[in-house]
């Protein structure tokens, strides 16, 4: 705003002079007019300009404050660092690791204590030396509690003028991911197996029966020989001990001819398995305990089949513990949701290769004790009634099978039959 003009810039003798002094008082009136007109413009315009750098400043706190929700924020782990160190690590990295803060994790030696091998970050330098930026990189990390953790890392390289070289990147868990995989590779593999081993097995049934046949002919031919009886029955003997191998097989690739199914109650059959399995177990110093679920609903099968895993999995077991002088197996059901639930452990060593457990012709018995078909066949028969097998091993290291079978809903008019002792 331009300032009042006071009349104290006026000269006293302003009117009583001469024209030409008269004339230069005007001239000077005029110029302070002036040079008030002006002052009050650049008063404006730097009012106008201080306004403006105000609100780009707070524009700018307010953009930097939303990237640094951002990035603290975010999902997937986000870092910065050097060759020494880390140097920034946001709250999904802090976590994703296993610490409490990032001040703990940026203490961290980033070769020893976060690499799960010290030599992984040398090799990784050495082959993105002179690049600017890598994708997809994928190695393995470990938590605070030493817990392996699957990573990709995906990063770009900054540069400053004397030559400090800093890390930007972002870290993906993939631990998941990779035991997905190894799930979907598994299913694979024993898929193709099977398909294998059902190929193999029909074209063994085929003369398999007809050595059967003629064995059970001839000893029972009443002109044979004792001994070529007795020759005849250990032939029938091996020739029906084939078929069940075929028979397990057959049951593992899922190419089985389709059983008749029923309700079928699992704690009988259980505790029909545990009375078979009983007299073996007591003489080799192991004790079976159940806990069997008073109201487990049916489930729709085939009796023979779920009584031939159990037998298996109650095999496994005392096996196991026969090679460490005896122990205990524990049999527990339940109902789960919309399933029955069957749960096998022991005190034993626990299973050496939980990735191979399924995995037809896999076997830790010494030759002769074994076909390495046992729990593969159980695989295959849980399958077949629409249930799953899993396997673990215990905290205190003895083996956990647990299998999961759909409840015989579907079925409202089966009645439920309990096995009896065969």
């Amino acid at each position: 705003m331009n300032p009042a003009l006071d009349s104290s810039m006026i000269p006293d003798n302003y009117g009583d002079e001469p024209g030409a002094d008269r004339g230069m008082s005007t001239l000077f009136a005029i110029s302070i007019i002036v040079l008030a007109v002006i002052g009050g413009a650049i008063v404006g315009a730097l009012t106008r300009s201080r306004r403006s750098l105000r609100e780009r400043v707070e524009s700018l706190a307010s953009s930097e404050a939303r990237y640094r929700s951002l990035v603290h924020d975010a999902a997937y782990g986000i870092y910065r660092s050097s060759e020494s160190g880390l140097l920034y690590a946001n709250a999904a990295l802090v976590q994703m690791l296993g610490y409490q803060s990032e001040a703990e994790l940026l203490k961290l030696d980033l070769a020893t204590q976060v690499y799960s091998d010290p030599q992984t970050r040398a090799l990784l330098f050495e082959k993105f030396r002179g690049q600017e930026r890598g994708a997809g990189v994928e190695t393995t990390w470990k938590r605070k509690d030493g817990t392996p953790v699957a990573v990709r890392l995906t990063f770009r390289v900054l540069r400053d003028p004397q030559g400090s070289i800093t890390y930007e990147g972002i870290v993906e868990d993939v631990s998941s991911r990779r035991a997905l995989e190894q799930q979907l590779l598994h299913s694979e593999k024993l898929a193709a197996l099977g398909r294998m081993v059902a190929g193999a097995a029909h074209e063994i049934n085929n003369p398999l029966t007809a050595i059967l046949g003629y064995a059970e002919l001839l000893a029972e031919n009443p002109s044979t020989t004792r001994e070529q009886r007795e020759f005849a029955e250990k032939i029938r003997q091996q020739a029906r001990r084939t078929k069940v191998i075929t028979t397990n097989l057959q049951s593992f690739s899922s190419q089985a001819p389709e059983p008749k199914r029923q309700a079928v109650d699992l704690n009988s059959i259980i505790l029909n398995a545990l009375r078979i399995e009983e007299l073996n177990a007591r003489q080799k110093n192991i004790i079976f305990k159940q806990e069997l679920g008073a109201n487990v609903p049916p489930v729709l099968g085939d009796e023979y089949q779920m009584l031939e895993v159990c037998m298996h999995i109650l095999n496994n077991s005392v096996d196991a513990l026969r090679e460490v002088g005896g122990g205990s197996v524990r049999v527990r059901t339940w109902q789960e949701d919309d399933s029955a639930v069957i749960e096998f452990s022991d005190s034993g060593p626990g299973i050496s290769d939980l990735s191979r457990v399924f995995d037809p012709f896999y076997t830790t018995k010494p030759i002769g004790e074994g076909a390495g078909l046992g729990l593969s066949a159980c695989y295959g028969i849980v399958k077949e009634h629409g249930g799953k097998i899993e396997c673990r091993n215990s905290a205190e290291g003895g083996a956990v099978i647990t299998i999961r079978l759909p409840i015989a809903q579907s079925a409202p008019n089966a009645v439920a039959v309990s096995s009896t002792p065969h």
